[in-house]
């Protein structure tokens, strides 16, 4: 049962369960078996393998907020995401919206620990410091322009990402673009290491990613002009 728990509690690093959910989980219904359960419980957290905080229990483990975690970024519907990690102790961190920092679907990432987040669902929650590659280079969107500033509107995730005005290379406000992200060293900007640059493609080469990227075309909305 020992070695069980461990495995457990192991496979469960972030969170905080009671001595009657592990004998439901474990399926112990006698009086014998729960009794050995709570023993069992105990010398674990003597061990300091467990952490017993009120009535539940979690496995103890030392956290470095300053370490960064390599992984994919892998992002929910809803906006927010993941970072799938190999370690010990962290099997994946939550990403909100507002951390993912100009990271999309698929891209490998560096993300630190937040060390006064709340878990989300067992999870440690996490930004997003770098992304190392990104999954796709080339994407589509539509050019928007708010306060004075030009941004693309991803097809992908409906995301706003900046672009400088140099970059737009004649295309104007509400044109459907082909671009692609790359790295910036513009020290100033410090909230988006990531500045967007058009790709100028065939006209054919950006309906087939505007098809592609779950749009009906040609029935795209008639203010919506293409930008080769």
């Amino acid at each position: 049962m020992k070695k069980a728990l461990k495995a457990f509690f192991k496979e469960n690093p972030f969170s905080f369960f009671k001595s009657k959910e592990l004998a439901k989980i474990f399926g112990f219904t006698s009086e014998y078996d729960y009794a050995a359960l709570k023993k069992f419980l105990k010398d674990l957290v003597e061990e300091e393998y467990l952490e017993k905080k009120g009535k539940k229990y979690r496995l103890k483990i030392k956290i470095d907020f300053n370490k960064e975690y390599t992984g994919q970024l892998k992002i929910n519907p809803k906006g927010f995401g993941f970072v799938i990690v190999k370690n010990d102790n962290i099997n994946k961190i939550f990403i909100s919206s507002r951390n993912l920092n100009g990271a999309k679907d698929g891209d490998i990432v560096k993300a630190t620990l937040l060390e006064y987040a709340p878990f989300y669902k067992g999870n440690m929650e996490g930004k997003i410091v770098e992304v190392i590659k990104r999954k796709e280079t080339c994407e589509i969107g539509v050019i928007k322009k708010e306060n004075g500033k030009y941004y693309i509107k991803s097809s992908k995730d409906e995301s706003l990402l900046h672009i400088t005005s140099k970059d737009l290379k004649g295309a104007q406000e509400v044109d459907l673009v082909s671009f692609e992200i790359k790295e910036t060293k513009n020290k100033e900007e410090k909230k988006n290491k990531y500045n967007n640059s058009i790709k100028h493609e065939e006209l054919s080469n950006v309906q087939e990613k505007f098809v592609s990227a779950g749009f009906s075309y040609p029935n795209y909305p008639v203010a919506i002009r293409m930008h080769p």
